[in-house]
């Protein structure tokens, strides 16, 4: 097993938290100094640097400012499932609907590439009718399980 470095673990996920949320710089900062305070509390209290580190990691996400950000990267597909779903959805429901709002879009991207690769090609119609629709029924049949 790999040695755990700290530092090396905290240094990416700043850098996650960068690159992920939309945060400034003091804002980076203080979540910064929250993980380290927790993290040394922890080991403090007898954990290991990996799992102090862990710890402290899923306890932050807790704070407003990530917490935040989360909900608002969410609020839009939240908003497709909720119109999917008709308002109130069970659980079950509701997975259903994301799963069905991802294959949308994820079809819905696939035919924009291929419109825009393909062009006015000549032969586009096969692609059509013997890739994009056979794919398509798998897809359909992959959710109806």
């Amino acid at each position: 097993m790999a040695n755990f470095e700290l530092q090396t673990a905290i240094n990416h996920w700043r850098t996650v938290m960068l690159r992920e949320l939309k945060l400034n710089q003091q804002e980076i900062d203080e979540l910064h100094d929250h993980l380290c305070c927790d993290i040394e509390n922890r080991m403090k209290q007898g954990m290991s640097e990996s799992v102090a580190f862990t710890c402290a990691v899923e306890q932050i996400k807790q704070h407003p400012l990530i917490a935040d950000n989360y909900r608002c990267k969410s609020a839009i597909f939240d908003k497709i499932i909720l119109m999917e779903t008709g308002g109130n959805p069970s659980k079950q429901d509701y997975q259903n609907a994301k799963r069905w709002v991802a294959q949308s879009l994820l079809w819905a991207a696939a035919m924009i590439a291929t419109a825009l690769l393909v062009g006015d090609h000549p032969n586009a119609g096969y692609l059509s009718l013997f890739v994009l629709m056979p794919l398509g029924l798998c897809s359909v049949f992959a959710l109806k399980k």
